[in-house]
């Protein structure tokens, strides 16, 4: 429920997941909020989401992985006869992502080809060159010895999970328990100015400055050019923050 740019975390999710939606004129699409508060539940609503039904008590835990609580909102929905093979998840706590960072991921979804797709942005320094520290104060490389001896110009780039933008086939999901398959999964490269994760207060504020200069009362983000994506569907179905 915290603000960015004068709107909640909720709320940009949201009016992420409709833009993206619309732009795509996806069949059977639904934008749903999954939540064990009424008060996001409500939020969710306000800006044009679905919430048919609370999360249940044991999908809501701190230690309840996000596979587990998708899962949950899906076969929820397929009980009241509306099953999707594919789910988009867009946490709230990724405010700066845009419609467009979402439709790179689509493009790339694939259901046999890429049942797997996540969005990724480059690490500012190379895992290659990246040490642990031991309890006395010793340092390593995290990726060997080689670290040592290598140019940074000559060290390959490196990414992080943005954190931003899952797309996965519902089969998949519900195969390996997560959106992220080692081996499986396909990696769409966004800005690494729409990847910034909330995860503390200076991230919140971090993230207002950046995103306060494009809204305060409607969405800021341009027209997603819609393409052609057949009968797939997706929902798209925020994690409670």
């Amino acid at each position: 429920m915290r603000t960015v740019g004068g709107l909640s975390l909720t709320a940009r999710a949201v009016l992420v997941g409709r833009r993206f939606a619309a732009g795509w004129r996806l069949a059977d699409a639904a934008v749903v909020v999954d939540t064990d508060d009424e008060a996001i539940a409500q939020e969710g609503r306000r800006f044009g989401a679905e919430v048919p039904f609370l999360r249940a008590p044991a999908l809501a835990q701190d230690d309840t992985p996000t596979a587990e609580s998708v899962l949950g909102c899906i076969d929820r929905l397929s009980a009241v006869g509306r099953p999707f093979d594919a789910v988009i998840l867009l946490q709230p706590t990724s405010p700066l992502r845009t419609p467009a960072d979402v439709a790179a991921c689509w493009r790339r979804f694939d259901p046999f080809a890429a049942p797997s797709v996540v969005a990724v942005t480059p690490t500012e320094h190379p895992a290659a060159l990246v040490v642990r520290m031991d309890g006395r104060g010793g340092l390593d490389w995290s990726g060997g010895s080689a670290g040592g001896g290598v140019r940074r110009q000559d060290v390959p780039p490196s990414y992080r999970i943005a954190g931003s933008v899952y797309v996965s086939t519902v089969a998949s999901l519900r195969s390996h328990g997560t959106f992220v398959v080692p081996g499986t999964s396909v990696g769409v490269v966004i800005p690494a100015e729409h990847a910034l994760d909330v995860d503390s207060a200076t991230d919140l504020a971090v993230a207002d400055a950046g995103g306060g200069s494009r809204r305060r009362q409607r969405p800021p983000w341009p027209s997603v050019r819609s393409g052609s994506a057949g009968e797939r569907r997706a929902t798209s179905s925020p994690r409670r923050e």
